[in-house]
């Protein structure tokens, strides 16, 4: 009884902030969990319909990184999870399930009419509060439980998600999520998919190219300055720099020439940067050639 009257809360303080506005309907603190709350306000800025389902989003690249870097470790848990009704999704970075491992077939009915599958958009933006999507916008861990869900097809599912983010450019590349029968949920689910997401990220870059772990190191080091800091080698940029939307492929090639190219009698040049708007001092790092890298300092 005490947990359908929650239950009825939940889905009453999520309709309010829907019919009622972003700024006219609150809800109540000790309802839900902060992060919740800031979902569903994404959500119905976003205008998501929760009587809507998800749609496909294309095909799935099975080749993808994230695919061969958690394929492994999605074997191990979903064996440990044998005797639980726990299933394991899979999300890229743009919310569409890439793999999901049902551990119990008795709920795979349950997660087809959700349309909860490999190929279909779990993105906040298109689905509302969910344990794929959300984790991605929020950088965080989230429990997604029941009514929850901004999606009323999801009500009966407790979900526990993680964003994956890559260990060497500090990017959100995908989700996991464990998620159950809203009946069955733990909160042991949040430990669980703490653990994998921890374990995928360590996958990651393990395959990652060693200049791209020197090159993470570099911005490491150069990221403590007080001043914003870019480090690039001849393949991959690193900045804190908002004016990175203004260098695209072909910017980095350019100036990755003339900075290869250049002389250096000495260890650092100030330059002049017409593309950023700015200057900055540069310095030249590692070997020589390709495997040179470049740290920026504006």
């Amino acid at each position: 009884m005490e947990k359908s009257r929650r239950e009825d809360e939940v889905r009453s303080a999520r309709e309010l902030l829907i019919t009622q506005g972003l700024v006219r309907a609150s809800v109540p603190a000790s309802l839900v969990a902060e992060e919740i709350e800031q979902s569903w306000r994404r959500s119905v800025s976003h205008r998501v319909d929760p009587g809507a389902g998800p749609h496909i989003l294309g095909e799935i690249d099975p080749d993808s990184a994230i695919l061969r870097a958690a394929g492994r470790i999605l074997d191990q848990w979903q064996t440990n999870l044998t005797d639980s009704r726990m299933t394991l999704f899979l999300a890229d970075e743009d919310g569409r399930i890439v793999s999901r491992r049902i551990v119990d077939t008795q709920d795979e009915r349950a997660l087809d009419q959700a349309n909860a599958v490999e190929g279909f958009d779990f993105s906040e933006q298109a689905l509302g509060t969910n344990g794929l999507g959300t984790p991605i916008e929020s950088r965080g861990i989230v429990f997604v439980r029941g009514t929850e869900h901004f999606n009323d097809a999801l009500a009966q599912l407790a979900c526990a998600g993680a964003p994956i983010k890559h260990p060497i450019t500090g990017r959100i590349v995908g989700s996991l999520s464990i998620t159950s029968h809203i009946d069955v949920a733990s909160p042991l689910m949040v430990a669980m998919v703490r653990q994998a997401g921890y374990q995928i990220a360590e996958a990651l870059e393990l395959m990652a190219d060693s200049r791209d772990l020197e090159l993470a190191r570099t911005y490491r080091l150069f990221r403590s300055s007080r001043h914003p800091v870019l480090v690039m080698n001849s393949e991959t940029v690193m900045t804190d720099l908002p004016a990175l939307a203004h260098f695209d492929a072909e910017s980095h090639a350019d100036l990755w020439e003339k900075l290869r190219r250049h002389r250096w009698d000495q260890d650092e040049l100030q330059l002049e940067l017409p593309t950023l708007g700015t200057e900055a001092m540069v310095r030249r790092l590692g070997r020589a050639g390709q495997d040179a890298i470049f740290a920026l300092e504006f």
